[in-house]
């Protein structure tokens, strides 16, 4: 089961209230990930692939930028 939406932002709201101005993942399951972090205010993320034979993330790479 994925985190809810009002889960990831509570936990990346911490984290930024916490100082950290960017964040690394482990997997390309949650895309909705970069759209929170650049709407409170990250300004890096790093995408890892866990699989890079999984087309199903290597569709979703190209859409992380946070500038």
């Amino acid at each position: 089961m994925l985190p809810s939406r009002e889960s990831l932002r509570a936990d990346l709201r911490v984290l930024r209230e916490a100082g950290f101005t960017g964040i690394v993942t482990y997997g390309a399951e949650i895309p909705a990930i970069p759209e929170i972090a650049h709407d409170l205010g990250f300004q890096a993320m790093l995408l890892g692939i866990w699989d890079p034979f999984d087309a199903r993330a290597l569709v979703l790479e190209p859409c992380v930028c946070i500038v």
